[in-house]
């Protein structure tokens, strides 16, 4: 995804988009790989969107390692899709 912004101290705002299918009920994780910033600081955000319009559930648990970002999402309904967007800064 594109860089968002950059700061006045060099440090970057971006952001990448991935899509989870949700075939069952539960709990599901999912990768987040920023190729714009090599080692990421903070997240932002995480946004979930569903189609159709269901429960996407909540974001228990995140992890950081380098440009990844690693998120759990827990008390997901079944039968749809998640478009989930992370927004960070990273250098």
């Amino acid at each position: 995804m594109p860089i968002r912004a950059t700061l006045y101290d060099g440090r970057t705002i971006a952001s990448a988009i991935e899509t989870l299918l949700t075939t069952v009920a539960g709990t599901y994780s999912i990768t987040f790989t920023i190729p714009e910033v090599d080692n990421i600081e903070i997240v932002l955000e995480i946004q979930l969107e569903t189609q159709p319009l269901f429960d996407p559930g909540t974001v228990a648990l995140k992890h950081i390692t380098g440009n990844v970002v690693g998120v759990t999402i827990v008390g997901v309904a079944a039968g749809g899709t998640i478009t989930a967007e992370c927004v960070v800064i990273g250098i």
